[in-house]
């Protein structure tokens, strides 16, 4: 059986807030009802960023000005009964639009959170008033995610620190 090619992308906003999808209850798809990221299967011939700027565009109306690879994963997964191998690449994002301005093509709702939400590994829905679960496995990706994005974060921070140091000790 053919492994399943997926993306997914880690879109941010300026407070570091993160956008995801409420997948619709159907019991056909993986994970239904459970919160998400943006992203799908990478078709035939297109390379996993091209995948991500089209599922983008597909399901919210969003084309970020730039699409960064994050990390691959490979897990296996039951889907209709057959366990599945799935290669998934995780991108990231800025989200430089307000929430309001996307259009919700797929999924059952959108929202953005912050991460000590997602850490609670459950979201709520203003639309459907009430909490969701984060889809299990994307709770792993997630956690390296925040701890690289963190890291990352705080050597900016010093970094710009340290110049500034520079400059006073300069003068």
């Amino acid at each position: 059986m053919t492994p399943i090619r997926s993306v997914i992308v880690f879109l941010y906003d300026e407070k570091r807030s993160y956008l995801f999808q409420l997948r619709d209850n159907k019991p056909s798809i993986i994970f239904p009802a459970h919160w998400g990221l943006f992203g799908g299967e990478i078709e035939d011939n297109e390379e996993p960023q091209d995948a991500a700027f089209r599922e983008l565009h597909e399901e919210i109306e969003y084309v970020p000005e730039k699409i960064y690879e994050f990390q691959r994963y490979y897990r296996q997964d039951l889907l209709r009964g057959e366990l599945r191998d799935y290669y998934i690449h995780a991108h990231y994002a800025k989200l430089t639009v307000a929430q309001s301005e996307l259009v919700l093509h797929e999924g059952a709702d959108l929202a953005l959170f912050t991460e000590n939400e997602i850490l609670t590994g459950q979201m709520f829905s203003e639309k459907f008033q009430k909490h969701f679960k984060i889809v299990p496995p994307l709770m792993n990706f997630l956690k390296d995610f925040l701890n690289a994005s963190n890291h990352l974060t705080k050597n900016n921070l010093l970094k710009k620190v340290e110049n500034f140091s520079l400059r006073i000790n300069h003068r």
